[in-house]
């Protein structure tokens, strides 16, 4: 029987909460955590991994807001029983074309979702948008690459919309998403600060239950983001011009 330190490993200092995320989602890509399990406590987990509570909070919140893991009253944190969404861990070898293509279905869906994120959403998803926008926050200031607390707003302004169907489409395509994103920026690079503020300025419309605003505003982010992958040099090697 394997224990928690079997299957767990060490988190090199530098690179916090951000490999905190990565490392669940490898563990559940290779079936090492199943859902339904129960993690270590917060004392024990941040011991293993060798970070402080803070940071595995941090990560832990993110994960919530993944819809990854769940904290119940009294019994402790477990992997959730709900599908796991696969689809977010990275894999290699990412074409640029697969890029452009995510970024084209994200323009067509992602106003649609804000905007009813915007008539439909709890306190409780107003709680796990703004717990993304300080995780985002956290990563930027500290200088990592930020691709997880991006996808987890994004993930849960999809859920916020109450609607299975979209949060799912939305989700088979962080699988792309993710490893375009982490194809093309590392640390200190990319656009954070200005989405940072575009995802704060979507929070508000949400916020304010303003529809059509939180549509306009997705949209703005969605071009701001398409015109800025325009520019990338191609990173697959099989394009004759720039990937976005």
């Amino acid at each position: 029987m394997t224990t928690p330190e079997d299957r767990f490993h060490p988190i090199a200092r530098l690179l916090t909460s951000h490999r905190i995320v990565e490392q669940f989602q490898r563990m559940i890509a290779t079936k090492q955590l199943a859902p339904g399990d129960r993690l270590p406590s917060e004392r024990e987990l941040a011991h293993i991994l060798g970070v402080g509570r803070s940071t595995l909070r941090e990560a832990m919140r993110a994960l919530e807001s993944m819809e990854i893991v769940e904290t119940r009253a009294g019994q402790g944190t477990f992997l959730r029983v709900a599908d796991i969404p696969l689809t977010i861990i990275a894999r290699p070898g990412l074409s640029c074309a697969a890029f452009r293509m995510v970024l084209e279905a994200r323009r067509a869906v992602e106003p649609t979702i804000a905007a009813l994120a915007a008539a439909r959403a709890t306190p409780a998803a107003l709680h796990r948008l703004h717990q993304a926008l300080a995780y985002a926050a956290t990563q930027i200031e500290q200088g990592e690459n930020w691709t997880a607390g991006d996808l987890a707003f994004h993930a849960a302004l999809s859920r916020a919309a109450e609607n299975e169907v979209l949060h799912h489409f939305l989700e088979s395509l962080e699988v792309v998403l993710r490893a375009g994103r982490e194809a093309v920026e590392r640390p200190g690079g990319g656009r954070p600060r200005q989405s940072l503020q575009e995802h704060q300025d979507i929070l508000d419309a949400v916020a304010a239950r303003n529809p059509p605003e939180a549509e306009r505003r997705m949209v703005a982010h969605l071009e701001a983001v398409r015109a800025w992958a325009a520019g990338l040099p191609c990173w697959c090697g099989g394009c004759a011009t720039p990937a976005g």
